[in-house]
């Protein structure tokens, strides 16, 4: 028996089973063949040969089922035009691959049917482009199954053109044996057409998921990617529910009561049409266009010139010294050996005509990124700024010479400038052989639950354990979990269906940053579809090489154009022309700045977490090395954290403990990292020095450590044991544990090269900022994101730097740096276009207007007439009015710094006025707002009760006050001591809050304190629900206190009152916004109960009811 009509998850919304389900459950039910004929697709192609391979005794055939429609190009007319659309019917063909030809046929017909010009909702094509790709003679036509020929309108012209102009051969009459008054008309069409016809006959019963009993989860996964819902009155229900993989006994049961039932008797062809179908994909070579006439010559010139350039001067501060030169010639021999022998020598060189293009039209690109920076040749022809040799890093980390894995030069670019990069390339090479990848996203435990409770409308507190699931966690395994548990006991149903979809093809999209780059027509070895305007292959970044593309990985990275820019300011400044890698790495100035944590817009380094470790690393006055920073990065991860590992390596910094080495053959991989496996290099390094390894060898250990694989890692044992016996005498006992010991801390090893490359743009940040802070606080200010600028502008100035609202005259796109001659004061003024209305084009007008008037203004009269009105219009004028653009144009006008202007700009210039409105008002709490207030408690309290008073749910916590507060102090929920007591401000945990409260010289009595949720949360984060239960009371409290200041010490909160803030804690705390709507400033805090855990947030609560204090005198 054959399996002749099998679809996949890559028919999305159709089927439901991964393609290894459906060949695993086809090979243990003993089928001879499966034609797998996706909707509009072949992704499932590589799947399916590779699971079912000639020795499998399966035969697997490809192919697809596409809609052919009468006019693939029409477009209804819009609604509101009144014109009414013609008719255009469609069918379904479904296209066997009879060997290579057909697949590229089907390649370059997938591509138009998902072109601009053909692609409506659905990818279509026409009977004419059907037939033309039917010409190679390598695909077999049938007449389709759901949407069958014989159910249009035009089945008899249609067929008798397939007729004309297709051999018989290559023709399929396709019987669908299911009973339905559809299928029963649609079979007997098709049968007297057969009867008629030379065409061949193919039996096909769908198989849309592999297992009896799926057919609900397959409506489920209908309406997530449709976005429907499984309770809605009017959701579509197929009516055949059966449409598993039955066995072959159970299908030619089936079959024969179909005959009966349909009273068809006609021979079936499936046999001779599979065996007509004699394509086997094959994993295909390389394709790279060429570069050179002699490629590996041309790369070999190339190393030999950056020999004499980058070693004979130095790079970040370091040149080798002469007697060190024999290492890196020899080291240039083995990997230029390597690269010719796996022949990505043409790699290399299309990697080097993009970056040295890039380099040459001043986009900045990043120093290496990944394993990248492992190798001297790509230093050496300008690929990385990364030298190997000097920070010891390790080639086969890269290219390992013993595996056939493409090599993986992944390059950062400026953001702001990485669609040129792509268009250069596009160009240099023709739009034909340059594209996105896929991106394939399947539904994991999580989403699986979560999807499936969503489309069943359960409540979302229900569904909410599935934060506990870990990346990767299988179903399987999270049922252990309490909480999942529970979630299976409550919904055993919807598990059931999550179990059934887990794994299942959830959307389609473009991987962010790949491209391929072909040295032939991609339509050769893939279907392009066009998704958001630009070219995609069909395959994902694990099955493109198997078709012999190789992906490049072209990313944008703001912090070089953060770089730039500053580059760019220092030049027209200080008319320094900078060349960063000039820069040596042992700057005392910059390395003490690392140490004191003092990191804000640095690269890597923002996070309270990160400036912690640093300033433990540098605890008791201990100086940094470049070194110490880039292990910070390593270390700073979760796995390093969790297990241990970071505080191992601070404490042995800090002197507490002294360096370990297990064995003295392991001392020399360890001795930078005092002791500590903190890098996947050193695994390797390890490995070759302690048991024998080649370096290729070492990077397979690397590899199955890090995935924990049990059948390899016990491979792995035997042979470490053997090695470490052998090259140093080890007994077998210690051998193995010193395997168990290595394998727990690989698990959490770091690339070092990606450690090294990404500190150096840190370290380049910090040097900026140290040496040049205006241009460096300016850049990073213009290249921030929103919840950035913040934590900038405060670090700014504590650099006594200020930022300041536009001036007309004087500001531009980004911020411009200044001088405040009455202050004595370096300032930056903001750019227009960080006023609220005004838009870019806006920003571009004025700035015309300014360079066509001689570069500045005379008067705002002046202004207006110059600018054009349409973008530079009243509310724009009145806005830059409001914040002070015009005041150094408008004698007599308030100064733009003056404090009256701070409400206006708090307004208008969001994020960047950090100063708070003083308090114009205190809360009046009278007789009238007293027992409204008291309404508002009761209502509190019957929510813990029922209708006849009795207790429910926990026990609201109420509101406390003093008799005449200044402000209102309002948290996410209770603590455990509030909840208790039920009333707020009470218990150990204010404790933290009276202290801040008394540093500020303020009285308890002085707040109204509260929270948004009024009962203890029911799991570490608040869910929608309790949020949307209690939302409303904390409204009507705001509305009736009308307090002049707000403290939102949480995030919830924070969020709940200014819906666009934006950022963690770190990010936001002591920041604030004016409410103009409310008429108060909301200040945000963190949460006084973390002071338990960060001792260091107490100061910062400290800082923030000072601020509060200043507010109200």
């Amino acid at each position: 028996m054959h399996l002749t009509n099998v679809r996949s998850h890559f028919s999305m919304g159709r089927a439901v089973s991964s393609v290894d389900q459906l060949t695993s459950k086809a090979k243990e039910l003993g089928y001879k063949s499966v034609i797998l004929a996706d909707d509009a697709t072949i992704s499932g192609m590589t799947d399916l040969f590779k699971s079912l391979p000639e020795e499998s005794g399966v035969r697997a055939v490809i192919g697809t089922s596409i809609k052919v429609f009468d006019d693939p190009t029409y477009r209804p007319p819009p609604k509101k035009s009144g014109i009414a659309a013609k008719p255009n019917h469609f069918w379904e063909a479904k296209l066997l691959v009879r060997n290579e030809d057909g697949l590229r046929a089907l390649f370059t017909l997938l591509t138009k049917a998902r072109s601009e010009e053909n692609f409506y909702y659905e990818p279509r094509i026409g009977v004419l482009d059907l037939v033309k790709a039917l010409r190679s003679d390598g695909l077999i036509v049938t007449t389709g199954d759901f949407f069958s020929l014989f159910a249009h309108c035009k089945a008899d012209k249609i067929y008798a053109a397939l007729e004309k102009h297709v051999p018989a051969h290559q023709r399929v009459i396709e019987l669908v044996p299911l009973k339905s008054a559809y299928f029963d008309r649609v079979n007997s069409i098709a049968s007297q057409k057969a009867l008629e016809s030379d065409s061949r006959v193919m039996y096909s019963r769908p198989i849309l998921y592999a297992d009896e009993g799926h057919d609900e989860a397959r409506d489920v996964m209908s309406y997530i990617i449709g976005q429907g819902s499984a309770t809605h009155p009017l959701r579509n229900i197929p009516y055949h529910r059966d449409l598993h993989m039955m066995t072959p006994a159970d299908l030619e049961i089936a079959l024969l009561e179909w005959r009966k039932h349909s009273g068809i008797e006609l021979r079936d062809d499936t046999q001779s049409i599979v065996d007509d179908c004699l394509y086997r994909w094959e994993k295909q070579d390389m394709c790279l266009p060429q570069m050179a006439e002699d490629e590996f010559g041309e790369l070999t010139r190339l190393c030999m010139e950056g020999f004499r350039a980058r070693l004979t001067k130095p790079v970040f501060g370091y040149q080798p010294p002469a007697d060190k030169l024999v290492e890196y010639r020899d080291r240039l021999k083995y990997e230029l050996g390597v690269l010719r022998a796996m022949r990505f020598d043409r790699y290399f060189l299309l990697i080097r005509d993009i970056i040295d293009w890039s380099k040459k039209n001043e986009i900045m690109v990043g120093p290496a990124r990944g394993s990248a920076g492992g190798s001297l040749v790509a230093f050496l022809i300008g690929v990385t700024d990364v030298d190997p040799i000097r920070f010891g890093l390790i080639f086969e980390r890269f290219l390992n010479p013993d595996r056939l894995d493409y090599p993986d030069v992944d390059t950062d670019f400026m953001s702001s400038r990485r669609h040129e990069v792509i268009n250069y390339i596009t160009e240099r090479f023709g739009a034909d052989h340059v594209a996105g990848i896929s991106n394939y996203s399947t539904l994991g435990a999580a989403s699986a639950i979560r999807d499936v409770a969503r489309i069943h409308s359960l409540p979302q507190m229900d569904y909410s354990c599935t934060k506990v699931i870990d990346q990767g966690m299988s179903l399987e395994d999270a049922k252990e979990l309490p909480e999942i548990s529970k979630y299976v006991a409550l919904h055993p149903k919807e598990f059931a269906i999550s179990e059934a979809l887990e794994g299942a093809m959830r959307s389609l999209s473009r991987h962010a940053a790949g491209i391929v780059v072909a040295g032939e027509p991609l339509t050769r070895r893939s279907a392009v579809e066009v998704r958001n305007g630009e070219q995609t292959v069909n395959w994902d970044k694990q099955v493109v090489e198997d078709f012999g593309l190789i992906k490049l990985d072209i990313l944008g990275l703001s912090t070089l154009d953060t770089l730039n820019l500053a580059r760019a300011k220092i030049r027209e400044r200080h008319k320094v022309d900078l060349d960063f890698t000039s820069i040596p790495l042992d700057d005392k100035e910059v390395l003490q700045a690392f140490a004191a944590g003092e990191t804000a817009g640095v690269f890597q380094f923002v996070s309270h977490g990160m400036k912690q470790l640093l300033k433990d690393l540098a605890e008791g006055g201990r100086s940094l090395s470049f070194e110490d920073i880039y292990a910070a990065t390593a270390l700073f991860r979760p796995g390093p954290l969790q297990s241990g590992m970071t505080e191992e390596y601070v404490r042995i910094k800090q002197g507490i403990v002294r360096p370990a080495y297990a064995h003295p053959k392991m001392e020399d991989a360890l001795r930078e990292t005092r002791g500590v496996i903190v890098y996947q290099e050193q695994v390797m390094q390890i490995a070759r020095d302690l048991c024998g390894y080649t370096m290729g060898e070492s990077d397979l250990l690397r590899k199955v450590m890090g995935k924990k694989l049990p059948e390899e890692m016990e491979k792995q044992r035997e042979k470490f044991v053997q090695g470490a016996i052998d090259t140093s005498g080890l007994d077998p006992e210690r051998a193995s544990e010193l395997f168990d010991q290595i394998a727990q801390f690989a698990g959490y090893g770091f690339n070092k090269s990606h450690s090294v490359a990404y500190t150096l743009i840190s370290y380049l940040c910090m040097w900026v900022k140290v040496h040049y802070p205006a241009e460096f606080f300016a850049a990073s200010l213009s290249i921030a994101k929103e919840d950035e600028l913040p934590s900038i502008v405060k670090d700014a100035e504590k650099s006594k730097i200020y930022v300041v609202p536009p001036c007309v005259n004087k500001s531009t796109d980004s911020f411009e740096i200044g001088y405040d001659a009455m202050r004595e004061q370096h300032i930056l003024y903001a750019p227009l276009q960080s006023v609220k209305q005004v838009s870019d084009n806006g920003v571009r007008s004025i700035l015309n207007a300014r360079e066509a008037q001689g570069g500045r203004f005379k008067s705002k009269e002046h202004f207006i007439e110059s600018v054009e009105r349409r973008l530079v219009n009243k509310r724009v004028q009145e806005n830059l009015e409001l914040v002070g653009a015009f005041c150094a144009i408008e004698p007599g006008s308030l100064d733009p710094r003056h404090p009256d202007r701070l409400r206006d700009q708090k307004v208008l210039l969001p994020n960047l006025m950090l100063r708070t409105v003083k308090a114009s008002r205190p809360i009046l709490i009278d007789e009238h707002v007293e027992s409204q207030l008291e309404v508002l408690f009761d209502d509190m309290r019957k929510m813990g009760l029922d209708d006849e008073g009795l207790t429910v749910g926990p026990q609201p916590v109420i509101p406390s006050y003093g008799k005449r507060p200044k402000f209102m102090f309002i948290t996410d929920a209770p603590s455990y001591s509030e909840c208790v007591s039920r009333k707020f401000a009470e218990g150990k945990s204010f404790n933290y809050t009276l202290s801040s409260l008394k540093e500020a010289e303020l009285k308890k009595s002085d707040g109204y304190y509260t929270a948004l949720v009024k009962t203890k949360k029911a799991d570490k984060q608040l869910s929608t629900e309790e949020i949307n239960t209690w939302s409303s009371f904390i409204d009507a409290e705001i509305e009736l206190l009308k307090p002049p200041v707000i403290i939102a010490a949480g995030g919830a909160i924070a969020r709940h009152l200014c819906p666009d803030v934006k950022g963690g804690w770190e990010a936001i705390a002591g920041t604030s916004v004016y409410d103009v709507k409310r008429d108060c400033t909301i200040i945000f805090s963190p949460n006084p109960q973390m002071v338990y855990a960060k001792p260091d947030v107490q100061t910062v609560l400290d800082n923030i009811m000072c601020d509060v204090a200043e507010m109200l005198r």
